[in-house]
């Protein structure tokens, strides 16, 4: 049941019926996001509840001019005592030139879970672009009963003030090297943080083996549980992270769909 909502320009959010878990679908109204533009997006699931948290289309971050601040996307889920929470939103797509600070703050109960994803699209290929200059910084927090038990950053080329050249150069590092992301434009993290997530490592596993449209691997940890994808399309990106959202809510005892805002 939905206890309370606010909500303001340019940002929205419908409650649709018909998913097997209460549903909640964020919406960017502006159609994207570009350099000076800040959305705050915030969820809250209470004692011994469940719930999904989804956006109605892939969100788009444009070019940004010449010495402007980057976009701001900021978001933060609490998960309550015996709560169980879904945070799967589309993939983001980062044009060309465009800049894009986000933080992803999950903040877990000592016995809370949540099952989430993060899909990144670096350029427009059918475009024919690709990500050659911009800058990216996107860290994911994850806190448990008020300790920090995981970050995960990512950081792209520099910030604007440091200038464009030092921009690609770090960008091709990290893009094509064998020890970055090999030149694949889609990468994508799916991760399950609970008390019980390593034991549930052999079935991700086999759930991901013989994916045949994406780079995949996973692995785990204290309390969690992390699958890594590049991909050459936004396409085969889409695919394998429900290949194993789908696998995994089974695995767990929930039907085995996404939510209906996605396309697969």
């Amino acid at each position: 049941m939905l206890a309370d909502l606010e909500q303001s320009a340019p940002c929205r959010a419908m409650v649709p019926r018909g998913d097997d878990l209460p549903t909640a679908a964020f919406i960017s109204t502006c159609g994207g996001l570009t350099s000076g533009d800040t959305v705050t997006f915030n969820l809250e699931l209470g004692a011994g509840t469940q719930a999904i948290a989804t956006t109605q289309a892939a969100e788009k971050i444009y070019r940004a001019r010449a010495g402007d601040e980057a976009a701001q996307m900021r978001s933060r889920v609490v998960v309550g005592e015996g709560a169980y929470a879904e945070w799967l939103p589309q993939e983001t797509i980062l044009f060309d030139g465009s800049r894009l600070e986000r933080q992803t703050c999950f903040d877990l109960a000592a016995d809370a879970r949540v099952l989430a994803c993060e899909l990144r699209v670096l350029g427009r290929a059918a475009y024919g672009e690709l990500f050659s200059h911009g800058f990216l910084a996107d860290r994911i927090e994850v806190r448990r009963a008020g300790n920090l038990e995981w970050v995960d950053a990512l950081r792209l080329g520099v910030p604007q003030r440091h200038g464009a050249s030092g921009n690609v150069e770090l960008l091709g590092k990290a893009l094509h090297s064998p020890a970055g992301f090999g030149g694949y434009p889609a990468i994508g993290t799916v991760f399950y943080a609970a008390p019980d997530a390593p034991a549930h490592l052999a079935k991700v596993r086999e759930v991901l083996e013989g994916e045949a449209g994406a780079m995949v691997a996973a692995t785990a940890w204290d309390n969690i549980l992390v699958t890594r994808i590049l991909a050459a399309d936004v396409f085969d990106l889409r695919r394998a992270a429900a290949r194993f959202i789908t696998g995994f809510r089974a695995h767990l005892g929930q039907a085995p769909v996404m939510p209906r805002f996605w396309s697969l």
